[in-house]
């Protein structure tokens, strides 16, 4: 008995802790912000944290057995987007693996960010269940838009800018302003008048309308004239909502403006507190224009005047390019913060679990070693692309070490390290270069990168059997190194954009997925700090693809015969 009583007691305890744990568990899930469900795969609830009472006001402990749609959108009558997101969602989360979207609920009025996956094994579960995770991301959606917002704007604002320094003529000007502003303010059709002092009128000088065909007739448009007496109050910005409300300004501006008026917004284009004319925006429905549209116009208004005076214009471009000047540097050191500051936690994470899979930490199950072998391989592909990051941030021309070498060497003894890789995915390397090359001057290690990057993308996109050639050649006083495969070629719109940053040509495909748009980029900057260019040639998709990079030459001396 005594022998029994002293076994029992050391696991009594054991389930002390393991319940403390639980509740300790429980209290933290509690606490998240997030809504936590655990379902059935016929979305029945099982459990969910209290979140569910700060959104739903259901009580937590009322919510087993009911379903989830029903639970969360109480008062929905059908036909909102979760009743065709849920079963897709579910299926797509059995077979394939974690499923994410961001939507805005008008039930709960509140973006989500709502994640589903399975618990467990799903090879193993009779009637898996899943773990919904539902996240607010009102806010960080709101700050976006915003900063989406203000960036468009400044892009308009530049872009008007910019324009404006292109032409002369006031006519031109004006077209300019009023198709620029088509992308920040929502109005159908508006038009600048002059102001005429000797018959004290407003004279149309241009006008657009955006319908089909464009811009407004200019037959139409040709005899519009407005009276100052009918309207009086020209020298100031002026919102309306229905312009019903000033009768005999609606009567004028229908005789010239084609579609019906609804609302209308004036800005008037004054000059040492001088009135040289106005803008008119209408648009057919009522209450478009808002406040923020007046902010919108009234810079554009400024622009326009500025415009008849070029000592001003100077110095607001001048403004305009330090404020894109410091946006572009804070980005920079923003990005090169980021990746600096990635490094060690993610080195860190990778030695801990490098440490747990060799058994340092305990012994470990089946399952735990092949979760640790995800973590690790994971673990591999974001350090490999915060390393790219972080170096596309550093490399300079003043970071670049450049040497001489053999340039048929350094191609065979690459090539030669991608012979096997090629061989397993059924594929050949081959070399085709000029009987003479010059030496090469470059950094090799990053060099080597950068057709190791190219080699790596034209096996990843290309299909068993193909052949890949690289080849080397002298033009002028540059080097140019070319890389050539069979593969499933490059669309012609996309060429362009292939060497931005986070770019990817088919975002859907298998292979897209294995990258994150960050390699052809790094090419691109250490081929930059050469001082050398990169390229790409393709017919289109299916019919291949050769990149081309070309590298200055130090000498012109030959490599021995």
């Amino acid at each position: 008995m005594l022998l029994s009583e002293n076994k029992e007691e050391p696991t009594d305890t054991l389930f002390e802790i393991v319940e403390q744990a639980k509740q300790q568990w429980e209290s933290a899930v509690d606490a998240l912000p997030e809504l936590i469900c655990i379902v059935q795969s016929n979305g029945r609830v099982l459990r969910t944290n209290l979140t569910i009472e700060r959104w739903t006001g259901t009580p937590v402990t009322s919510v087993q057995g009911r379903d989830l749609h029903v639970l969360l959108h109480q008062e929905c009558e059908g036909g909102c987007y979760f009743e065709d997101f849920w079963l897709p969602a579910v299926q797509k989360a059995l077979a394939d693996g974690p499923v994410k979207v961001e939507v805005y609920d008008r039930v709960l009025r509140r973006y989500l960010q709502i994640r589903v996956r399975q618990v467990g094994n799903r090879k193993k579960a009779a009637d898996p269940s899943l773990v919904v995770l539902l996240s607010d991301i009102t806010e960080r959606y709101r700050m976006e838009r915003a900063i989406r917002r203000h960036t468009k704007r400044l892009e308009v604002m530049n872009g008007i800018s910019s324009s404006i320094l292109s032409v002369k003529d006031p006519v031109e000007i004006a077209d300019v302003v009023l198709h620029h502003c088509r992308e920040l303010v929502p109005y159908n059709q508006a038009c600048v008048l002059t102001y005429e002092a000797e018959s004290d009128n407003l004279q149309l000088m241009t006008a657009y309308q955006e319908l089909e065909e464009g811009r407004c007739p200019s037959e139409t448009m040709a005899q519009l004239t407005i009276p100052l007496v009918d309207h009086p109050r020209i020298n100031e910005m002026l919102t309306c909502d229905d312009l019903v409300q000033i009768p005999r300004l609606r009567e004028l501006l229908a005789d010239g403006l084609p579609i019906p008026i609804g609302s209308f917004l004036n800005i008037p284009l004054i000059v040492d507190q001088r009135l040289i004319g106005t803008m008119m925006l209408t648009a057919e429905e009522s209450g478009v224009f808002k406040q923020s549209h007046q902010s919108v116009m009234r810079e554009v208004a400024e622009l326009l005047t500025v415009a008849m005076r070029q000592a001003w214009l100077r110095q607001r471009l001048e403004k305009s390019n330090e404020e894109l000047q410091g946006l572009l540097r804070a980005n920079h050191e923003q990005m090169q913060n980021v990746t600096h500051e990635l490094r060690s936690p993610l080195a860190l994470i990778k030695g801990y679990t490098e440490m747990l899979r060799d058994g340092l930490m305990g012994p470990l199950t089946k399952e735990q070693q092949d979760t640790l072998a995800i973590l690790d391989t994971k673990g591999d592909q974001l350090l490999y692309m915060v390393q790219r990051l972080f170096t596309m941030q550093t490399i300079d021309r003043d970071s670049v070490h450049k040497e001489l070498a053999s340039t048929t060497t350094f191609l065979c003894d690459l090539v030669e390290s991608w012979q096997v890789f090629a061989a397993n995915k059924e594929m050949r390397l081959v070399i085709d270069t000029a009987p003479e090359l010059p030496l090469l001057y470059a950094d090799l290690d990053l060099l080597t990168q950068v057709i190791s990057n190219l080699l790596d993308n034209a096996m990843k996109f290309s299909s068993a059997g193909g052949v890949i050639t690289i080849g080397a050649y002298q033009e002028r006083d540059d080097l140019v190194i070319s890389i050539k495969d069979q593969g499933k070629g490059i669309p012609a719109e996309a060429q362009a954009n292939i060497f931005n940053r986070f770019f990817q040509v088919d975002k859907g495909s298998t292979s897209a997925r294995l990258g994150a748009g960050i390699g052809l980029s790094l090419c691109k900057v250490v081929v930059n700090a050469h001082g050398g260019k990169i390229w790409v040639e393709s017919e289109g998709e299916g019919r291949g693809s050769t990149f081309f990079l070309s590298l200055p030459l130090r000498a012109v001396e030959q490599e021995p015969g």
